[in-house]
């Protein structure tokens, strides 16, 4: 699953240095690594690494023409429990990241956009995982189709609110996921 173009480290240059990467589990969405590493301080030992399959992850937030913005509630199996969420997905090396945004807003909530636009890249958990997630903006939204989500998601729903019920839910806490309270704090900061 290595990629050729992985950065091993320089530990000189205060960075962890992969001596050998050590795969310990992979499947079609990804690898996961316990490498043997070098640190800065000359000391060795292990560090876990997650790479996903996929070139590239994205995430949309949907804006309707009346300004609601739209939510999807997901279950997520590490943390066994339902998350509030800005639609997210896999980006693939034979589709634009736009192209798969579009086809990621249109399967989980059902919606086409008129105007979409780059907002800003992120990393998840530079921590442990090893990829980058785009972020979009979708302009102008409205019912195409209902929504198909991949057979292997688990979600419940999409939902309109409104800016003050965003601002509500942020507030009391109901929005958890990192990168969807990143999206809408920047959203609301910057509109």
């Amino acid at each position: 699953m290595r990629s050729d173009d992985t950065y091993l480290g320089d530990a000189s240059k205060g960075e962890l240095q992969i001596i050998r990467e050590v795969p310990v589990y992979e499947n079609q969405y990804g690898a996961l690594y316990d490498d043997e590493v070098l640190f800065p301080s000359g000391a060795s030992g292990r560090y876990i690494r997650y790479e996903w399959a996929a070139p590239y992850s994205i995430g949309i937030l949907p804006v309707m023409k009346d300004g609601r913005l739209v939510l999807i509630r997901s279950f997520r199996h590490a943390l066994r429990n339902w998350f509030i969420e800005i639609p997210k997905g896999f980006g693939s090396s034979e589709a634009t990241p736009e192209d798969s945004a579009r086809e990621e807003l249109i399967q989980e909530t059902g919606l086409s956009c008129a105007n979409l636009r780059r907002m800003r890249e992120v990393v998840n958990d530079p921590g442990f995982i090893a990829n980058r997630m785009i972020i979009f903006i979708a302009e102008d939204c409205e019912c195409s189709q209902l929504p198909k989500p991949e057979p292997y998601e688990a979600i419940e729903s999409s939902k309109a609110y409104s800016i003050d019920e965003i601002r509500r839910m942020i507030e009391n806490g109901d929005i958890q996921d990192s990168v969807t309270l990143l999206v809408l704090l920047d959203y609301l900061n910057n509109r």
